[in-house]
Protein backbone atom coordinates (compact mmCIF):
# COMPACT_ATOMS: atom_id res chain seq x y z
CA UNK A 1 0.00 0.00 0.00
CA UNK A 2 1.74 3.14 -1.21
CA UNK A 3 1.69 6.54 0.45
CA UNK A 4 0.47 8.13 -2.78
CA UNK A 5 -2.60 5.90 -2.82
CA UNK A 6 -3.75 6.32 0.79
CA UNK A 7 -2.41 9.56 2.26
CA UNK A 8 -4.74 11.85 0.25
CA UNK A 9 -7.68 9.87 1.58
CA UNK A 10 -6.35 10.12 5.14
CA UNK A 11 -6.15 13.89 4.75
CA UNK A 12 -9.73 14.07 3.47
CA UNK A 13 -11.05 11.95 6.33
CA UNK A 14 -9.17 14.03 8.89
CA UNK A 15 -10.72 17.16 7.38
CA UNK A 16 -14.15 15.58 7.93
CA UNK A 17 -13.30 14.95 11.58
CA UNK A 18 -12.05 18.51 12.00
CA UNK A 19 -15.31 19.88 10.65
CA UNK A 20 -17.29 17.59 12.96
CA UNK A 21 -15.29 18.66 16.03
CA UNK A 22 -15.66 22.36 15.25
CA UNK A 23 -19.43 21.88 15.29
CA UNK A 24 -19.41 21.47 19.07
CA UNK A 25 -16.48 23.76 19.87
CA UNK A 26 -13.81 21.08 19.73
CA UNK A 27 -10.64 20.83 17.71
CA UNK A 28 -8.65 18.16 15.91
CA UNK A 29 -5.03 17.89 17.04
CA UNK A 30 -2.52 16.13 14.79
CA UNK A 31 0.98 15.01 15.67
CA UNK A 32 4.10 15.47 13.55
CA UNK A 33 5.28 12.72 11.18
CA UNK A 34 6.97 9.71 12.77
CA UNK A 35 10.57 9.21 11.69
CA UNK A 36 11.53 6.16 9.67
CA UNK A 37 13.98 5.18 12.42
CA UNK A 38 11.20 5.08 15.01
CA UNK A 39 8.93 3.13 12.68
CA UNK A 40 11.62 0.51 12.19
CA UNK A 41 12.15 0.15 15.95
CA UNK A 42 8.47 -0.19 16.87
CA UNK A 43 7.83 -3.88 15.97
CA UNK A 44 10.72 -4.96 18.19
CA UNK A 45 9.49 -2.81 21.08
CA UNK A 46 5.98 -4.23 20.81
CA UNK A 47 7.06 -7.80 21.43
CA UNK A 48 4.75 -10.67 20.63
CA UNK A 49 4.92 -12.97 17.61
CA UNK A 50 4.42 -11.36 14.17
CA UNK A 51 2.97 -13.46 11.35
CA UNK A 52 5.52 -15.70 9.69
CA UNK A 53 7.34 -13.58 7.14
CA UNK A 54 4.99 -10.69 7.78
CA UNK A 55 4.71 -7.46 9.76
CA UNK A 56 3.32 -6.70 13.19
CA UNK A 57 1.73 -3.52 11.80
CA UNK A 58 -1.43 -3.50 9.73
CA UNK A 59 -1.24 -2.41 6.11
CA UNK A 60 -1.62 1.36 5.85
CA UNK A 61 -0.74 2.24 9.45
CA UNK A 62 2.84 3.18 8.65
CA UNK A 63 1.56 5.50 5.91
CA UNK A 64 -0.70 7.22 8.45
CA UNK A 65 2.11 7.65 10.96
CA UNK A 66 4.31 9.11 8.22
CA UNK A 67 1.69 11.87 8.06
CA UNK A 68 0.84 12.23 11.75
CA UNK A 69 2.10 10.55 14.91
CA UNK A 70 -1.38 10.80 16.43
CA UNK A 71 -4.82 12.22 15.85
CA UNK A 72 -7.21 13.17 18.64
CA UNK A 73 -10.14 15.45 19.34
CA UNK A 74 -9.90 17.92 22.23
CA UNK A 75 -12.57 20.03 23.90
CA UNK A 76 -12.31 22.99 26.30
CA UNK A 77 -13.06 21.97 29.88
CA UNK A 78 -12.94 23.94 33.09
CA UNK A 79 -13.65 23.39 36.76
CA UNK A 80 -15.98 25.92 38.32
CA UNK A 81 -14.29 29.28 38.53
CA UNK A 82 -11.25 28.20 36.52
CA UNK A 83 -10.15 28.96 32.99
CA UNK A 84 -10.96 26.35 30.37
CA UNK A 85 -8.12 24.19 29.08
CA UNK A 86 -8.06 21.98 26.02
CA UNK A 87 -8.61 18.37 27.10
CA UNK A 88 -8.37 15.26 24.95
CA UNK A 89 -11.40 13.01 24.85
CA UNK A 90 -10.22 9.66 26.29
CA UNK A 91 -12.56 7.78 23.96
CA UNK A 92 -14.42 8.67 20.77
CA UNK A 93 -11.83 9.88 18.22
CA UNK A 94 -8.29 9.03 19.23
CA UNK A 95 -5.65 7.34 17.07
CA UNK A 96 -2.57 6.57 19.14
CA UNK A 97 1.00 7.64 18.52
CA UNK A 98 3.67 4.90 18.67
CA UNK A 99 4.49 6.04 22.22
CA UNK A 100 0.81 5.80 23.21
CA UNK A 101 0.64 2.34 21.65
CA UNK A 102 3.41 1.19 23.96
CA UNK A 103 1.77 2.86 26.97
CA UNK A 104 -1.58 1.22 26.16
CA UNK A 105 -0.24 -2.33 25.98
CA UNK A 106 -1.09 -2.72 29.66
CA UNK A 107 -4.77 -2.30 28.78
CA UNK A 108 -4.83 -5.36 26.53
CA UNK A 109 -2.00 -7.59 27.73
CA UNK A 110 -2.82 -10.16 30.39
CA UNK A 111 -0.18 -11.78 32.64
CA UNK A 112 1.49 -15.00 31.57
CA UNK A 113 0.14 -18.19 33.07
CA UNK A 114 -3.53 -17.24 32.75
CA UNK A 115 -5.80 -20.11 31.74
CA UNK A 116 -9.38 -20.48 30.56
CA UNK A 117 -11.02 -23.90 30.93
CA UNK A 118 -7.57 -25.24 31.85
CA UNK A 119 -6.09 -23.95 28.60
CA UNK A 120 -3.40 -21.27 28.49
CA UNK A 121 -4.34 -17.98 26.87
CA UNK A 122 -2.30 -14.94 25.99
CA UNK A 123 -2.86 -11.52 24.50
CA UNK A 124 0.72 -10.96 23.40
CA UNK A 125 -0.56 -10.89 19.81
CA UNK A 126 -2.74 -7.81 20.44
CA UNK A 127 -1.45 -4.29 19.78
CA UNK A 128 -3.79 -1.38 20.71
CA UNK A 129 -3.75 1.48 18.22
CA UNK A 130 -6.93 3.51 18.84
CA UNK A 131 -9.56 4.19 21.48
CA UNK A 132 -12.98 2.69 21.02
CA UNK A 133 -16.00 4.89 20.44
CA UNK A 134 -16.96 4.91 24.11
CA UNK A 135 -15.47 3.94 27.45
CA UNK A 136 -14.49 1.77 29.34
CA UNK A 137 -10.83 1.87 28.38
CA UNK A 138 -10.59 -1.93 28.30
CA UNK A 139 -12.33 -1.77 24.92
CA UNK A 140 -9.60 -0.97 22.42
CA UNK A 141 -9.08 -1.15 18.70
CA UNK A 142 -6.22 -3.59 18.30
CA UNK A 143 -4.05 -5.17 15.66
CA UNK A 144 -4.18 -8.96 15.95
CA UNK A 145 -0.72 -9.83 14.69
CA UNK A 146 -0.73 -13.62 14.50
CA UNK A 147 -2.54 -16.87 14.93
CA UNK A 148 -4.60 -19.50 13.18
CA UNK A 149 -5.50 -18.65 9.62
CA UNK A 150 -4.38 -15.02 9.81
CA UNK A 151 -2.03 -14.47 6.88
CA UNK A 152 -1.57 -10.78 7.73
CA UNK A 153 -2.43 -8.54 10.68
CA UNK A 154 -6.13 -7.84 11.21
CA UNK A 155 -7.69 -4.82 12.92
CA UNK A 156 -10.22 -5.88 15.55
CA UNK A 157 -12.35 -4.40 18.32
CA UNK A 158 -11.17 -6.14 21.46
CA UNK A 159 -13.16 -6.13 24.71
CA UNK A 160 -11.04 -7.55 27.50
CA UNK A 161 -14.18 -8.40 29.46
CA UNK A 162 -15.27 -10.79 26.72
CA UNK A 163 -11.81 -12.07 25.77
CA UNK A 164 -13.02 -12.88 22.26
CA UNK A 165 -9.65 -12.04 20.72
CA UNK A 166 -7.73 -12.67 23.92
CA UNK A 167 -8.44 -16.41 23.83
CA UNK A 168 -5.43 -17.35 21.76
CA UNK A 169 -5.05 -20.95 22.79
CA UNK A 170 -2.23 -23.45 22.75
CA UNK A 171 -3.57 -24.81 19.46
CA UNK A 172 -2.72 -21.39 17.92
CA UNK A 173 -6.36 -20.90 17.05
CA UNK A 174 -8.67 -18.08 18.04
CA UNK A 175 -11.88 -19.04 19.81
CA UNK A 176 -13.98 -17.59 16.99
CA UNK A 177 -12.33 -19.96 14.52
CA UNK A 178 -13.69 -22.91 16.47
CA UNK A 179 -17.16 -21.39 16.26
CA UNK A 180 -16.89 -21.02 12.52
CA UNK A 181 -17.24 -17.26 12.25
CA UNK A 182 -15.35 -14.15 13.23
CA UNK A 183 -16.74 -11.45 15.51
CA UNK A 184 -17.91 -8.25 13.90
CA UNK A 185 -15.62 -5.29 13.33
CA UNK A 186 -12.69 -6.98 11.60
CA UNK A 187 -10.69 -5.04 8.99
CA UNK A 188 -7.79 -6.02 6.78
CA UNK A 189 -6.26 -2.58 6.27
CA UNK A 190 -5.89 0.59 8.29
CA UNK A 191 -7.63 2.59 5.56
CA UNK A 192 -10.71 0.34 5.62
CA UNK A 193 -10.82 0.68 9.40
CA UNK A 194 -10.27 4.46 9.30
CA UNK A 195 -13.11 4.96 6.83
CA UNK A 196 -15.46 3.11 9.19
CA UNK A 197 -14.08 4.79 12.33
CA UNK A 198 -14.56 8.29 10.94
CA UNK A 199 -18.03 7.49 9.62
CA UNK A 200 -19.19 6.12 12.98
CA UNK A 201 -17.60 8.98 14.93
CA UNK A 202 -19.30 11.64 12.82
CA UNK A 203 -22.64 9.91 13.41
CA UNK A 204 -22.28 10.43 17.18
CA UNK A 205 -24.26 13.31 18.64
CA UNK A 206 -22.11 15.63 20.79
CA UNK A 207 -24.23 14.85 23.86
CA UNK A 208 -23.10 11.22 23.62
CA UNK A 209 -19.43 12.07 23.92
CA UNK A 210 -17.51 11.18 27.08
CA UNK A 211 -17.73 11.96 29.90
CA UNK A 212 -20.94 13.96 30.23
CA UNK A 213 -21.66 15.30 26.79
CA UNK A 214 -20.18 18.13 24.77
CA UNK A 215 -22.42 20.94 23.67
CA UNK A 216 -21.91 23.53 20.94
CA UNK A 217 -20.45 26.78 22.20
Amino acid sequence: MSEQSVQPRYRALLADVEQWAKGFGGRLVLGPPVSEEDLELLPELLGGPPPAGGSALASGLREFWRLHAFARVEVPRAEEGEQAVWTALPANFRVYSPDEVLESLALVRIPSGVTLDNRPITTSHLVPFAAAYLLPRDIQWCIATSGGDLKAPALVLNHMGELAWACFQDTRRFVWEQRGHAPSHVFDTFLDWFESYVRDIRALAPERLYPDGVYPT
